[in-house]
């Protein structure tokens, strides 16, 4: 009997779609009361997103997409979404390269957060 390598691109492959089905469940049937009571443990998921070291604004993650586009329907899941990626950045226990997705993603965050909903920016900014 041959133990399969946990790594092979058939079992990524597979993690990839059990995660893009999770997204569209949240998306379509979890209201937002939901949603902000595991907000933390979908941002700890993210650390385990697979992207590029040296890319990390290209990243394509259904589940930070879906976080971020939330945030800008409501308030207060943009405020625990800045605070969530702002303390994993500064999670000196992550790696480097997941310290930096967080980083980057915090700044997509604010980014689409002054161009789509300026008042959750705007009540981030004048809090820092």
């Amino acid at each position: 009997m041959r133990v399969a390598d946990p790594l092979t691109p058939e079992i990524i492959s597979a993690f990839k779609e059990i995660r893009n089905h999770a997204v569209k469940c949240f998306k379509t049937r979890v209201p937002k009361e939901t949603l902000d009571l595991v907000l933390c443990q979908l941002v700890q998921a993210l650390r385990y997103e697979e992207f590029e070291i040296t890319n990390y604004k290209g990243v394509q993650s259904g589940l930070k997409e879906f976080l971020i586009e939330s945030a800008m329907k409501d308030k207060t899941i943009f405020n625990n979404l800045y605070w969530s990626f702002k303390l994993e950045s500064e999670n000196d226990s992550n790696q480097e390269e997941v310290q930096k997705f967080f980083t980057e993603s915090l700044e997509e965050l604010m980014e689409r957060g002054e161009e789509e909903s300026p008042d959750h920016a705007d009540d981030i900014l004048s809090a820092v």
